[in-house]
């Protein structure tokens, strides 16, 4: 997993040595792969207002593009086809040095001179994004001439490339591995203290309902409803830190789902309440003969069995009240109930799934999503709630009128216990070959919770 050491620091007040700190993980057995600078080198890009795209004769792959710079026109041969006339982009200026020493020079190509470079997210360093240019369109602030550093509020950060493997689920997430880090360097660390929006109006179960039909497959399932919704991009910090962990910002909704799962481990799912039928959500095994198309736009076939060993074809599914499905439990959700533009109220799910179901299903179905590869290792089941308000207080930041229910749908309805383990000193000291005493194992295993 990709971990910014800037979100790191909401949790702790960790040093600036990379060097420390990726050894600290190392023998943390949070194996560092690798270590990215990013944010340099990106002074002299400023916005840019594409004003006219024409073709290029005898060339299909580069387009003339004019741009307008703030002071005048500017003209680019470009490769990127996903842009339109009208639309903000980056631009690097001849004379601009971009990440790794990359400097931007004037070139004829096809007898056009291109004067300039118009910037994907990867060629910024801002991302892995390099199917094309970077949008600035809807970036408030974002006009003709402003500097890019500025607009975005970009800072130089460090991205640490952490291998977690399948034993330590709890340690995949941003806070888990800033839980770890600060406890071996004797440093504070603060959890994750989610303060949504005020709860009002009706209650969660007089707006939507919730249902487990197989406590086996899904342990627990948490349902909030958020209303006044305006559906538009994130705050560039949400943003950001999401591009940095590698994944692409898609709009204030989907974008707040996605940063619980990267910050808390929990996955969680936003429908468009609204295209929900019945207003309710109902989990339980798919029948042979039903199908669903993803938001990936494929049709799925569920209740199949598979050619792995043991898959017998039992599919989680997550159904509207009314039985039909509407997403494959902690893997996908469905065409049918996505969020859009015009989506005013979210019906947000939050559960705990059967790792050995979702994995095959997964495997099945050949889909690999982040949410999937999370419930393969194993969710804390007691952080459910905490994820629904930290996703509430994320999308409160871009949905200044939010309205969140009252009272989440929490099944079963009793709070998760904790366990306790009784492991006798002389155990502990003969298995690791030390001589601990008990005060010494407490301050230990205190710092992690």
């Amino acid at each position: 997993m990709l971990a910014p050491l800037s979100w790191l620091k909401d949790f702790a007040p960790f040093p600036d040595d990379i060097a420390l700190l990726r050894s600290t993980l190392d023998d943390l057995g949070l194996v560092v792969e690798g270590v990215e600078i990013v944010g340099e080198g990106l002074n002299d890009v400023i916005v840019a207002k594409v004003s006219t795209i024409s073709a290029i004769e005898g060339a299909d792959r580069i387009r003339h593009v004019v741009v307008d710079d703030g002071s005048g026109s500017v003209e680019i041969v470009c490769g990127a086809m996903n842009f339109v006339e009208g639309d903000l982009v980056p631009l690097a200026p001849v004379g601009a040095i971009l990440p790794g020493n990359f400097t931007i020079a004037s070139r004829k190509m096809k007898g056009v001179t291109s004067n300039g470079m118009l910037c994907s997210g990867k060629e910024l360093g801002l991302g892995d994004d390099h199917d094309g240019l970077m949008i600035l369109t809807d970036v408030p602030g974002a006009e003709p001439g402003s500097s890019l550093v500025k607009l975005l509020e970009i800072a130089p950060d460090v991205i640490f490339d952490v291998t977690v493997e399948g034993n330590r689920p709890d340690a995949w997430s941003i806070s888990g591995l800033a839980r770890d880090l600060a406890a071996r360097l004797g440093l504070a660390f603060t959890p994750v203290t989610p303060v949504p929006p005020a709860a009002s109006g009706p209650s969660t179960s007089e707006l939507a309902s919730g249902e487990v039909i197989n406590e086996e497959l899904c342990s627990r399932l948490g349902v909030g409803v958020l209303s006044n919704v305006v559906v538009g991009p994130s705050p560039q910090l949400i943003a950001q830190r999401l591009t940095k962990a590698g994944m692409r910002p898609i709009n204030n909704v989907v974008d707040a789902s996605n940063y619980v799962m990267l910050e808390l481990g929990q996955p969680t799912h936003p429908y468009d309440l609204d295209k929900i039928e019945g207003k309710g959500l109902r989990v339980r095994t798919a029948t042979t003969g039903e199908s669903l198309v993803t938001l990936d736009g494929v049709t799925r076939e569920l209740g199949v069995a598979g050619r792995s060993l043991g898959d017998t074809g039992q599919d989680l599914v997550i159904c509207d009240a009314n039985d039909t499905v509407v997403g494959i439990a902690g893997i996908m959700g469905g065409e049918s109930s996505e969020i859009s533009g015009e989506t005013s109220s979210v019906l947000l799910e939050a559960a705990r799934f059967d790792p050995i179901t979702i994995t095959r299903t997964s495997r099945r179905f050949a889909l690999r999503s982040e949410a999937a590869a999370r419930f393969q290792k194993g969710t804390d089941p007691g952080i459910l709630e905490r994820a629904i308000d930290r996703f509430a207080e994320i999308l409160g930041h871009s949905s200044p009128g939010l309205v969140v229910a009252p009272s989440k749908i929490m099944i079963p309805a009793t709070p998760v216990e904790s366990v306790s383990l009784d492991v006798p000193l002389s155990r502990v000291n003969g298995l690791l070959g030390t001589q601990f005493q008990d005060a010494d194992i407490a301050g230990l295993l205190e710092p992690l919770g």
